[in-house]
């Protein structure tokens, strides 16, 4: 694999990211496909894996993208998307569509490295793992030569992404914070 961080079975972060995330692209797509998009991420060149351990095994974990741009394309050429699309509307899952086709016409591109996601389990939320996890990102970023790094974000989460330096670039239906590394 890829990513040196990276130390969890595919199995264990497609979970967190289901029980976290359930109405997210890869999670309405199905428990399937979100295996083949932690598989893709974990070998890819321009996605990194950050998480973080505890005794009862993963409590969070990033994903950081140096090409968020391209990530789409990519794994529509290297995942089962187009048959995981297939598949919802052979079985009738016309909501699960709608809700697809929404984050989609909403999904602005990002030139800049993002961190796509950042989970950390509800349980843990009050252990400092976020925050470990945003300087983990920015360290990878500033190894890397990066001269930003960016997140989209709910409205909830504008003031804690703030609170690393994180401003507010675009305002809306996706929130988009940048940060000058």
């Amino acid at each position: 694999m890829k990513n040196k961080n990276y130390d969890t079975s595919i199995e264990e972060l497609s979970k967190m990211h289901l029980n976290l995330l359930p109405y997210s692209i890869p999670s309405l797509l199905s428990f399937n496909y979100l295996k083949e998009f932690y598989k893709y991420l974990a070998n890819s060149d321009y996605e990194h894996i950050i998480e973080i351990k505890g005794e009862e095994g993963l409590c969070a974990f990033s994903v950081y993208s140096s090409n968020p741009s391209s990530l789409g394309r990519r794994l529509l050429l290297h995942t089962p998307l187009i048959l995981s699309l297939f598949k919802i509307f052979l079985n009738g899952s016309y909501k699960n569509i709608i809700s697809l086709m929404k984050q989609y016409i909403y999904n602005k591109k990002n030139n800049f490295p993002e961190i796509i996601y950042l989970m950390v389990k509800e349980e843990y939320r009050t252990y400092g793992y976020g925050k470990k996890l945003i300087f983990q990102n920015i360290e990878y970023a500033r190894k890397n030569k990066n001269k930003f790094i960016s997140v989209r974000c709910e409205e909830n989460l504008i003031k804690f992404y703030s609170y690393f330096g994180f401003k507010l670039t675009q305002n809306g239906h996706q929130n988009i914070l940048k940060l000058k590394i």
